[in-house]
């Protein structure tokens, strides 16, 4: 009367349930081994990527030599090094 459901302990395990662990270790081992691949190549020959190459290789921004800080009424800079580092004090005799 009732179809007798099949038991998941005993049965034979497919083809996925059997090899899934393992295919998913190769796939990972091979994307990061093409990664360092990768790596290496760009590290040792410095490829010239049109546009990208370009990005990386422009001189930093030119800052102005006086910058001012914009700060709220009622504060001030606060310097937490000075210019110049003080002297140690002269030991006493």
């Amino acid at each position: 009367m009732f179809k007798e459901k099949e038991n998941k302990w005993t049965r034979e395990r497919g083809f996925w349930e059997v090899n899934a662990g393992d295919l998913v270790t190769l796939v990972t081992a091979a994307f990061f081994f093409v990664l360092t691949v990768a790596a290496i190549f760009i590290f040792l020959f410095r490829p010239h990527i049109p546009g990208l190459s370009d990005l990386y290789s422009a001189p930093p921004p030119q800052w102005p030599a006086n910058q001012k800080l914009h700060l709220a009424p009622g504060e001030t800079e606060m310097r937490l090094y000075p210019a110049k580092p003080a002297k140690p004090p002269e030991p006493k005799k």
